[in-house]
């Protein structure tokens, strides 16, 4: 849940980073200085969510990973790059806004590309393959052998653009979210409280949004899955319905910051309610999918060739009255 947490504010994180340019050139010095602090926690929690992502790699290694990355060859190479990409277009904004925090209109708008292609690249490449990895690490793909000619056409599927779609409202969520919490660092200064607002009502109109979404993921699972929701796994069952109750929290405290209450108190609630979410919400839809049986390669013997066993012919001979036919092997293709 924590990797989870790093991911998506260093996901859509960026894109809030261009409201924040918009804000300061309309004349909100907090605005400015908010948005550069977002920025940068948007660059530190890329680097450290990758740590725990490697870790989790490491564990499901043999848990059929390493078979759905083979199934990637190209595609898992590509999204390597694609991470560095996004890292560099990070950095150098922030390196950008700080040295230059007042710049022209042009130069503004030049410089908001950055945020956009790097939070774009984010939440277009990086969802969809891991939501294919899981997916075929599990065996849940209708395809076989190399995955990449077919992405466009796995982008399309219920099972698989139904989580897409809650990753990146859930990324918006959170990420709003740190956009009230930099507007709260930056209080009192004048505009600060307006950031806060703003910043929950984007959280809020995100995860309203993820209960229709949320509801698609539930009725697209696989039948064994239904089965762990209605009781076959307690665990399972516990961790989604009280998900959904943490949910309805989340959604009194972001409503309270929707509604201009921009104390410390509110801040800190709504960014636990979210978290305890985000873990309720990972341990349920870990314990409905199916396990990972570890990879077994069985290694076929093959016969030989000429070294079937003999064949048993009867022959047939003229015999007496009271002689018996005899049966004696004979090789294949000679004459009885």
């Amino acid at each position: 849940s924590g990797h989870l947490m790093c991911m998506n504010i260093a996901a859509a994180g960026p894109w809030l980073c261009i409201l924040c340019e918009w804000q300061e050139a309309r004349g909100n010095q907090a605005a400015g200085k908010a948005g550069r602090h977002l920025a940068m926690l948007a660059c530190t929690l890329l680097v450290v969510g990758v740590v725990p992502g490697l870790a989790l790699g490491w564990m499901l290694w043999d848990r059929g990973l390493s078979g759905a990355l083979a199934r990637v060859p190209s595609r898992f190479t590509f999204a390597l790059w694609e991470l560095l990409f996004s890292a560099l277009l990070m950095g150098g904004h922030v390196v950008w806004w700080r040295r230059n925090p007042v710049p022209t209109r042009r130069v503004r708008r030049l410089r908001s590309l950055l945020p956009f292609l790097a939070g774009g690249n984010s939440l277009y490449h990086f969802p969809l393959l891991l939501v294919i990895l899981a997916q075929a690490s599990r065996g849940q793909l209708q395809y076989i052998g190399i995955l990449d000619p077919h992405f466009r056409e796995l982008l399309l599927q219920g099972a698989i653009a139904s989580r897409i779609g809650h990753f990146v409202l859930a990324a918006i969520a959170a990420s709003g979210l740190a956009y009230a919490w930099c507007g709260l660092r930056c209080q009192p200064t004048p505009g600060a409280s307006q950031l806060v607002t703003i910043g929950g009502r984007v959280a809020l109109i995100a995860t309203l949004l993820q209960v229709p979404v949320g509801l698609w993921v539930l009725f697209v699972l696989p039948h064994n899955s239904w089965d762990r929701l209605t009781g076959g796994d307690l665990a399972g069952s516990l961790f989604l319905w009280i998900s959904l109750l943490a949910s309805v929290w989340l959604l009194h405290t972001l409503t309270a910051l929707a509604l201009r209450d921009t104390s410390r108190k509110a801040v800190h609630t709504a960014m636990w309610a979210m978290a305890i979410v985000i873990l309720l919400m990972t341990g349920a839809l870990r314990r409905m999918s199916p396990p990972r049986e570890p990879i077994v390669i069985r290694q076929h013997h093959l016969q030989r060739p000429f070294t079937e066993p003999p064949v048993m012919h009867i022959a047939a001979r003229p015999a007496g009255r009271w002689q018996r036919t005899a049966a004696r092997p004979i090789l294949p293709g000679a004459n009885a």
